[in-house]
């Protein structure tokens, strides 16, 4: 998600989130954070670097990166199934919706609206806030695995055992 864009208020609090996030995920998180992070790192990135290029004529190009980041990210959540990455992908949906909604509109606005700005960055903070949960139940994994302690995995009910 593109994160409050490149000024403002809104957009230093967005890098800073991102920032922050990417740092914990990196030193903290598994495999999967880790490649999560980079990934919405690299989005971000790439969202300003194209706003920067091309100015007022991105009209059409805002989904460009969310549309990599989310394709990264369904890529990692099949490569390790993390249970982190369902909520990241939802978020993704919800701004797919909301570009999908825009484009076909009667009249289509130029530029996002406010209100649209606005969800784009909370679905963008649901992603990070995503990406940090991942991060916890990492390090959790790891800490259990060093003390030697087994995640304890739940019983199924088999035919046999009910007999």
């Amino acid at each position: 998600m593109v994160i409050g864009g490149i000024g403002g208020v809104n957009g230093c609090l967005g890098l800073m989130a991102l920032l922050a996030t990417a740092t914990f995920a990196w030193t903290k998180g598994g495999e999967a954070e880790r490649l999560g992070a980079l990934l919405l790192s690299a989005g971000w990135l790439l969202a300003c670097l194209m706003r920067l290029a091309l100015g007022a004529q991105i009209d059409g190009l805002p989904f460009l990166p969310e549309a990599l980041d989310a394709g990264g990210l369904l890529l990692v959540a099949v490569r390790y199934s993390s249970l982190w990455l369902g909520p990241a992908l939802l978020s993704y949906s919800g701004g797919f919706a909301l570009h999908a909604v825009r484009l076909g509109a009667v009249d289509p606005q130029p530029a996002l609206a406010p209100n649209d700005v606005m969800l784009h960055d909370l679905m963008g903070y649901v992603a990070l806030l995503a990406v940090v949960g991942g991060t916890v139940a990492a390090m959790r994994r790891r800490h259990d695995r060093k003390k030697g302690l087994k995640a304890e995995t739940p019983r199924r009910a088999t035919f046999a055992a009910a007999m």
